[in-house]
């Protein structure tokens, strides 16, 4: 996460400190391609 901070990379939510969860980060180019990277 602090990583992403860095890199200018915005969330919209707040942290989950309870539970199982995972992280998708999608990446939205001008023309709306898209790309998921999802992980747990």
């Amino acid at each position: 996460r602090q990583k992403l901070h860095r890199a200018n990379v915005q969330f919209l939510s707040k942290p989950v400190k309870d539970g199982t969860t995972g992280t998708v980060i999608v990446l939205t180019t001008p023309d709306a391609q898209r790309t998921m990277l999802a992980y747990q």
